[in-house]
């Protein structure tokens, strides 16, 4: 049985496209009919590498995949065949891209592959930390329980980008509101304003005079600004794409002070709960440190972690190898030297995460906390200085009359 990409015309004259099963082009057609519909277009997946090349270049939204992974898990708890689990997941997807990987993926397992290696056309939707515990799952028939345990890492990950996001999202909009606030007065309130000076044969103060063309660029060069602003994006973009620019950005970054913690003790928690998943799920140790620095953000984190993983390699314990690198806090390191004193590693990697997800937390607090009234000072000192520019000539003006 194949998967066939339709497009229909409901009776109501909507046109309604998705993914069925079918054993043949004929046959979807029949199905169609059945429901109603009136086929226009039935396509066969699976065989098409542009849909595959085009699917794999696109990475899924992260809350698909843990809520796919969780589904995915239920049933084959349930003693599901893997075929028959992806096809009932196939059935109530709701998004057309969802269902053009997963019947992709469907078709390869039913040619014979193992899950993992139909995952694999798919890396920025699985990444290696996904294909490596699907392997581990498979090799030792556990797949439906390690998928569990992935689903609950997902979604905690899902659950901290969501709280960093609404954390910063407040300071966000209350400087994108700020600066379109001010440059709304500086490009219609203060011309009208500042037009009772033009006949006025007095020395205007500096910080008027500033006002003033600093309100005449905006008004006459505004787009060119916008546009060299937009060069100046891509441009750095572009030089952050070179790997040794980007080493040297990240390096600064971490320097930084409060916010490079932040960077720091968000990547050690996204490593360390993707090794204890890792090597939970019965995956050798050198395969789970290359695999879990994946979920590393950081260049310099993640270059850390492969130094670690060579000397791993040569015989030296996990916690010495990854305290050579500087890195990483003394109380992970503790865990971890713990873990493999006790042979309690996954289970200690585990509380390590759950313990930089705090001290993550408390920093973030710490940061929005800070940021929400420095913005607030910010915007108001800059609406002083214009208040201050517009009625100090005034004032000078009513003082040379008296």
């Amino acid at each position: 049985m194949g998967a066939f990409r339709f497009e229909a015309v409901d009776p109501r004259g909507g046109t309604e496209r998705g993914v069925l099963q079918a054993d043949s082009a004929k046959l979807a057609r029949g199905a169609l009919r059945a429901r109603g519909l009136a086929p226009v277009v039935v396509e066969e997946m699976g065989d098409d590498r542009s849909d595959s090349l085009r699917a794999s270049r696109r990475a899924l939204p992260a809350s698909e995949i843990a809520l796919l992974t969780r589904q995915l898990a239920v049933l084959l708890e349930a003693a599901v065949p893997v075929e028959q689990a992806l096809s009932a997941l196939l059935e109530q997807l709701e998004h057309a891209r969802t269902r053009e990987v997963i019947a992709q993926v469907r078709a390869a397992v039913l040619e014979g592959r193992s899950l993992e290696k139909a995952l694999e056309p798919f890396p920025q939707s699985f990444p290696d930390v996904y294909r490596a515990l699907v392997a581990a799952g498979e090799e030792s028939g556990e797949l439906g329980p390690v998928l569990e345990r992935l689903a609950d890492h997902l979604e905690t990950r899902q659950a901290l980008r969501s709280k960093l996001l609404g954390a910063f999202l407040y300071p966000a909009v209350l400087s994108v509101v700020a600066v379109a606030a001010i440059v709304l007065v500086m490009i219609y309130v203060v011309p009208q304003v500042t037009r009772v000076f033009e006949g006025a044969h007095q020395q205007l103060p500096w910080i008027t005079r500033i006002l003033i063309g600093a309100s005449e660029l905006l008004r006459d060069y505004g787009l060119t600004l916008i546009a060299i602003a937009g060069s100046g994006v891509w441009l750095a973009r572009r030089r952050l794409a070179i790997p040794e620019v980007r080493r040297r950005w990240d390096e600064r970054l971490l320097r930084a002070p409060l916010f490079g913690r932040i960077l720091v003790t968000a990547d050690i928690a996204r490593f360390s709960a993707a090794l204890s998943i890792l090597a939970g799920g019965g995956v050798p140790m050198l395969r789970a440190l290359r695999a879990a620095r994946a979920a590393v953000a950081s260049p310099t984190l993640g270059a850390a972690i492969e130094k670690a993983t060579r000397q791993v390699q040569e015989g030296a314990a996990l916690s010495r190898a990854l305290a050579a690198q500087k890195c990483f806090p003394p109380l992970f390191l503790q865990l971890v030297a713990s873990g493999e004193a006790t042979g309690r590693l996954p289970a200690l990697l585990d509380r390590a995460a759950r313990q930089q997800r705090l001290e993550l937390d408390r920093r973030v607090g710490i940061l929005a906390a800070l940021l929400e009234p420095a913005l607030i000072l910010t915007m108001g000192v800059a609406i002083l200085c214009i208040v201050v520019a517009i009625f100090l000539p005034m004032i000078e003006a009513n003082s040379l009359i008296r």
